[in-house]
């Protein structure tokens, strides 16, 4: 199964995020938007995982001790790839920070291998974008959001042709 443990984003952050989204779609070529039911800050992606594998990960998102806290939408970003880049929307907290932390040290100890990049908290908005020329990043429009976080879920990905597809396994709500 491939894995990974999520912070999900309130129905109303979702549905700015679209909207936004969708008014930037003008500034690039090619791209495709992500669904907005696939929004979602990556804490941790672990790659494929056997299914007995599954009540460690849980047992590791247990073990993370954190009260809810707030998070705020940030600038836009282009991650740089062959063939397109990858448009997102950072997120700002240090609590969030904090606990990926907390979570990726859990993983660990429990005997997972963790990618090595540093945590940069985003959400992914559209896939394969190529900025019109001229366009700068830092002349797109957005604006500051705040919304609070109160769990983490562990999410099984499943791609096809159509994109992913994610499946909620394991939901840790916080102290």
């Amino acid at each position: 199964m491939r894995l990974f443990v999520a912070v999900q984003l309130p129905s109303e952050v979702t549905k700015s995020l679209w909207a936004a989204a969708r008014e930037l779609e003008g500034h690039w070529t090619g791209g495709r938007l992500m669904a907005p039911e696939s929004y979602h800050i990556t804490l941790s992606f672990l790659g494929e995982q056997p299914e007995p594998r599954l009540e460690a990960i849980a047992a590791a998102m247990d073990r993370c001790h954190c009260p809810p806290f707030q998070a705020t939408l940030g600038e836009l970003g282009l991650f740089a790839q062959r063939g397109g880049g990858v448009l997102w929307r950072a997120v700002l907290s240090p609590e969030l920070c904090r606990l990926q932390a907390q979570l990726a040290q859990q993983l660990e100890q429990a005997g997972f291998a963790l990618e090595k990049r540093p945590f940069q908290p985003h959400i992914t908005l559209a896939r394969r974008v190529i900025l019109n020329p001229g366009t700068a990043m830092a002349s797109l429009p957005v604006s500051a959001q705040s919304f609070g976080v109160e769990e983490m879920v562990l999410m099984r990905s499943r791609l096809s042709q159509q994109g992913a597809s994610y499946q909620e396994l394991y939901r840790r709500k916080f102290d």
